[in-house]
Order: structure tokens, then C-alpha cells, then sequence
């Protein structure tokens, strides 16, 4: 497993992919590559280790030779979206969860081959929550064992531990998701994160819009508190010292982007001395908002923030300078693109018309 996953990493050019890209091949590959064995055996620390090394040091590109300032801890990024992470699966919980299955097949009153032979053969005609473990034992069998011991020690009891299996099971089917939720670390969930969680919002306006949220973007502030000597010069407004909460929204030309799109959304002005934080929680609290203009202003929201990052990286590192109305008119372009495949239909027609 290791091999392949090493082998997957070196032929992956990952200095072309944006964080997005990286997460989905991490996620889709990587953790592909894994499910297998984690479903069949219970993977020792230093494996598990090993592993999470190697997408660490991916995602923060390493193996490529241009590695990118690291933003956040790897134990915060795998934490859910709803919990402030990046939704990167922590492997140890996914290894138990996936094992966990295997435990709730072996409650059931299955009559298949695998569950009569493990009946007769490792459970010697006992229940599964009291067999012991035997020197004849498979590796795979004694994983599960392990499963049972973790779920005993975390439930208490043998009644607790089935009711927590109990709870994965959804029509008959046992929901590795859930079980997934109940064995990996939890944090404090954040509110704010139910508005960008909509489909129509693309992925790189997403998490532009969570790192900027969490002040992790390497604005000049944050790099000069590493220890880097650099002038604190906002490029955009060259009016103040730059950092998050001047960028979204205090600088001059964000202010004149923001401004443009209001109008174009036809919202109220009162929407353009809001900082980033109170847009994401007035959002938060429209209750009696339609959805489809929920929709929009969240998807507006993310683009903003996407946009107004993007022309500072270009004036920083490339020369290329847009007027406001330049950046206004290409985010008007992409929020038509994106929105106009949704299937809210009134969103579609709001598109539609403009």
C-alpha cells in the first residue's frame, strides 16, 4: 500500500494544481488505494504515520521540490468542513470504521459463507462480543477482535457497543460515514460554514473564502510575523498596511469591486460596509430570505474573496494590474457560468434575465 502510494505521488505533477486539486487526488486516490487494507486489517501505527506523512507532504509540496508555505496544522485540515478542516480523512478512525462492519455483520443472523465459517471456526459457536482471540487466528480476525475491544472500551458495555453499530445502520445497510463520524476526533462546529456548503459555489471560491475566514493566507502581515523583513504595503489600495481584515473588505478597491456586484445583485447597499465575518453570519441568520438569493450572495461572497486574492497574487508576483470593473466584470462571468446549471430554477431564471 505504501508502495503504490508513494509510486502514485512521485508520477503526480502537483506544481500546476491549485490546494482543490490536491485535496480531490488525496481523497479520491490516495485514500482509494487504502480502503482495501483498512477494511481487511487493523494498519499498525508506524503505517498509519507513514501515510499521513506522505500526503502531508504532498499537499504541502514537498515531493515536487517547490514546497508551499504550510497554513495550517495536518491534524486541523482533517478535520470535517463543518469543523474548520479540509475534510481530509483521518486514517486511523477510517481504519476502524471500515473494521467496524465487519463486527455488525457478525451480530446479524446472516446465514452466509463467511459468517457460518467465522462462527464455527474463530467464534466456536460464542457471540462475537466474548470470543477470545487464538493463537490460530488470522491477522484479519484479530483485527476485528480489536475493533470490538476499541468499541467495549469507548461504549462500556455490550448493549452500548450494539447500539452504536446499530446507529451506522441505515435500511439494512451498514454506513461506513457514519461510522467513520462516531470514531474520529471531533472539534467545535462553525455555523458560518452551512452557507458556502451549497453545490453551486466552486470549490476554489470555497476554500479561498475558509482560509481567508480563518486568517491562514499569507498576507504581509502573517509572513513578517514569521520573521521575513518585508514592507507591509497593501499593493491593491496602497493606502494601508495589507492583511486580512483590510483586504475583505476595508481596502479601497475591494470596497469598489463589492460595490459593483451589490448593484448588479440589485441587494442593498447596507451590505457593502459589512466585513467578511458579518457577511457570512448576516447570511447565516436570512431566514426569511428566498433560497435562490441565499444562493447567489453566498456564491458572490466566495467570489469576491476568490477575485480580490487573485489580483493581489497578480500584482505581487506578476506585474498584471485590473481596474475594479475589469475584476467585477470576470467574476459577473463566472457566478453566469456556474449558476446558471443549478437546479434551483429560479436561480436559473434570475440568470437567465440579467
Amino acid at each position: 500500500m505504501v508502495d503504490k502510494i508513494q509510486s502514485a505521488i512521485h508520477h503526480w505533477t502537483g506544481n500546476l494544481l491549485s490546494y482543490v486539486g490536491e485535496l480531490k487526488l488525496i481523497n479520491s486516490v490516495l485514500f482509494g488505494l487504502e480502503n482495501y487494507l483498512c477494511s481487511a486489517l487493523l494498519l499498525p501505527k508506524i503505517v498509519t504515520k507513514l501515510v499521513n506523512k506522505l500526503c502531508k507532504d504532498y499537499f504541502w509540496g514537498i515531493p515536487t521540490g517547490k514546497r508551499k508555505m504550510i497554513f495550517q496544522s495536518w491534524k486541523s485540515v482533517c478535520f470535517p468542513w463543518s469543523e474548520g478542516g479540509l475534510n481530509i480523512k483521518e486514517l486511523m478512525s477510517l481504519n476502524k470504521a471500515l473494521l467496524s462492519r465487519w463486527v455488525w455483520l457478525l451480530t446479524q443472523d446472516r446465514v452466509g459463507i463467511w459468517d457460518q465459517w467465522s462462527r464455527d471456526y474463530n467464534m466456536l459457536g460464542s457471540f462475537i462480543w466474548t470470543t477470545k482471540s487464538k493463537p490460530h487466528h488470522a491477522e484479519s480476525w484479530r483485527a476485528i477482535l480489536k475493533t470490538r475491544d476499541y468499541l467495549l472500551d469507548i461504549a462500556e458495555n455490550q448493549n452500548a457497543a450494539q447500539a452504536i453499530l446499530n446507529s451506522c445502520v441505515l435500511r439494512g445497510h451498514f454506513i461506513v460515514r457514519k461510522a467513520y463520524d462516531i470514531f474520529r476526533p471531533k472539534h467545535q462546529k462553525l455555523g458560518w460554514t452551512r452557507v458556502l456548503s451549497c453545490p453551486e459555489i466552486l470549490p476554489k471560491h470555497r476554500v479561498c473564502t475558509y482560509q481567508a475566514d480563518q486568517k491562514v493566507l499569507f498576507t504581509i502581515d502573517r509572513i513578517s510575523s514569521r520573521g521575513y523583513p518585508l514592507v507591509n504595503w497593501c499593493c491593491l489600495c496602497k493606502c494601508a498596511s495589507e492583511s486580512h481584515r483590510h483586504l475583505f473588505f476595508r481596502c479601497q478597491y475591494s470596497q469598489h469591486v463589492r460595490r459593483l456586484m451589490l448593484q448588479w445583485l440589485g441587494f442593498p447597499s447596507s451590505w457593502s460596509a459589512l466585513d467578511l465575518k458579518d457577511w457570512l453570519y448576516r447570511l447565516l441568520h436570512q431566514t426569511c430570505t428566498p433560497k435562490w438569493k441565499i444562493i447567489l450572495m453566498s456564491s458572490c461572497l466566495a467570489g469576491l474573496v476568490f477575485v480580490i486574492w487573485e489580483e493581489r497574487n497578480n500584482r505581487v508576483f506578476k506585474g498584471c494590474i485590473r481596474s475594479p470593473n475589469q475584476v467585477a466584470t470576470q467574476l459577473k462571468w463566472v457566478l453566469k457560468t456556474c449558476l446558471s446549471v443549478s437546479s434551483v430554477s429560479q436561480l436559473r431564471c434570475w440568470i437567465e434575465n440579467t
